[in-house]
């Protein structure tokens, strides 16, 4: 930031240098499996806190992929009813 590049420069830099794109897809990846759809949680919040993690790690897959992955992690009470 002293060279006066803006925040948001500075941030695609990082993440460019220090978590290419296989590691964000993994960090996306565990953040799915280990923090798991809970039994109570909304789904709209969950998978909200899903894309903003994507959104942050600039990752840089489709909406579809990404839904994918949710679906087959959401809670088994959730997924029976639901239809998509």
């Amino acid at each position: 930031m002293r060279n006066g590049r803006s925040r948001e420069q500075c941030k695609r830099e990082l993440l460019r240098e220090y978590f290419p794109h296989f590691v964000r897809e993994r960090l996306i990846g565990d953040h799915i499996v280990f923090n798991f759809h809970q039994e109570n949680e909304a789904l709209r919040d969950y998978v909200s806190k899903v894309f903003a993690a994507a959104s942050f790690l600039q990752y840089e897959a489709v909406e579809e992929e990404l839904v994918g992955r949710i679906v087959m992690n959401l809670h088994p009470t959730v997924l029976a009813h639901a239809a998509f």
